[in-house]
């Protein structure tokens, strides 16, 4: 139910900003600055996050998290001003970060030989959920106002904070470390090696996903082809059905070269979107982006997040789970960046070229991964193996 409301919330809030962006008329370069603040903004904060959950558990985080994102959705059509709206993205942008990098942390703390499976399923619940939102999103900037989906999102993502802090009483373990994190940590990259090999991948990653999904994801259709919006908000809500359904029925399949899996997955994705721009039909064109989420993104994300938490050391998974996964996303604050300066000087399609580019280079580090990237997660103690009680109730409806 959690991950449902706050995926409800989550495309809501974006396609309207997006939408209430262009409405403002700020230039490219103003919109993609906009972005790129908020993916940096907040990198210090979140690492610390991660690194105190080790020592205070997850739940009070994760529902703190869900408050600021509620928070922010119902403050930004309150303002026109771009510092004020960069504010109120770094903080949506930072809260919602952190609240799937304890969503993960919980699912790994009840079962890793089940989290790729549990988060495939909540996950994809998530995801469906954003595609009711871009729905509801759509409409109602076109009947009513930017106010209207934004004070939906921001209720929606509250009540699922509160839902999450009374409907967990406790949590199926605490992770107690007296490791003190100091400045220097936090800037450090004190990182496993094949997490930080799992990190630059996914660094230069992110480059290329956030050129195409940052503001130009919903502006491209209406650029390149006239779109209005409630066209828009139908194919964002066909965007994420088709990334979360899939991923729900990935997650029952019994993939063993986790690597392989990756490699043709990330492939896809950037094949797609790249070739997405090829088309003059609207429809054709949609049918063909659409693709690197029903068979791209929906196999490589739940893969790369298992990843990241099977290679952080125990102890100090929280930490470095958000030190790897914060580090990696600081690419995303050049993707909008040259989706911007594309916009501006003229070249639409530029986004999604140059993201396919990036996207398809990505793969590369992936051969140098040891075989142990590949097949279930290790099982760690015999609680691993056979969760308890209550790290089945951890990773069931109340956190879906």
């Amino acid at each position: 139910m959690v991950s449902g409301l706050a995926g409800l919330a989550f495309e809501i809030y974006e396609l309207t900003f997006s939408l209430y962006l262009k409405d403002l008329g700020l230039s490219g370069l103003q919109m993609g600055s906009i972005f790129a603040v908020a993916a940096l903004a907040t990198v210090l904060l979140r690492i610390y996050l991660g690194h105190l959950s080790d020592r205070l558990g997850r739940k009070g985080i994760y529902g703190g998290s869900l408050a600021l994102c509620g928070a922010a959705c119902l403050m930004t059509p309150l303002t026109a001003a771009p510092l004020a709206l960069k504010a109120l993205r770094s903080l949506r942008d930072g809260a919602d970060c952190v609240r799937q990098a304890m969503h993960a942390l919980f699912l790994y703390d009840a079962s890793p030989r089940r989290f790729k499976s549990l988060l495939c399923w909540t996950r994809g619940f998530e995801v469906a959920l954003q595609g009711c939102g871009a729905l509801l999103a759509g409409y109602l900037v076109a009947r009513v106002s930017f106010q209207a989906p934004m004070a939906v999102a921001g209720v929606a993502v509250i009540v699922g904070g509160a839902v999450l802090v009374l409907g967990l009483p406790r949590e199926g373990r605490n992770h107690h470390t007296r490791e003190r994190l100091g400045l220097r940590s936090l800037l450090g990259l004190d990182l496993p090696p094949v997490l930080k090999l799992i990190t630059a991948r996914q660094f230069v990653f992110q480059v290329g996903l956030t050129a195409s999904h940052c503001f130009i994801m919903q502006q491209w259709f209406m650029l390149k082809f006239g779109a209005p919006a409630a066209t828009v908000g139908i194919i964002m809500a066909v965007h994420r059905f088709a990334f979360g359904l899939p991923m729900m029925v990935a997650g029952m399949l019994p993939l063993r070269r986790l690597r392989l899996a990756a490699t043709v997955a990330i492939t896809i994705q950037g094949l797609s979107v790249a070739g997405a721009t090829l088309f003059g039909n609207l429809w054709v064109a949609v049918f063909v982006w659409i693709l690197h989420d029903m068979i791209g993104a929906s196999v490589w994300n739940p893969i790369n997040v298992e990843w990241v938490q099977r290679f952080s050391e125990e102890g100090r998974r929280g930490r470095q789970a958000s030190q790897s996964e914060t580090i990696s996303t600081l690419g995303a604050a050049l993707g909008p960046l040259i989706a911007g300066w594309c916009v501006q000087r003229g070249w639409i399609d530029g986004p999604f070229v140059t993201s396919g580019v990036l996207t398809v280079a990505s793969v590369i580090p992936i051969a140098w991964l040891p075989r142990s990237a590949d097949g279930p997660a290790p099982v760690a103690s015999a609680q691993d193996a056979a969760p308890s009680e209550e790290n089945g109730a951890l990773c069931g409806e109340s956190v879906a």
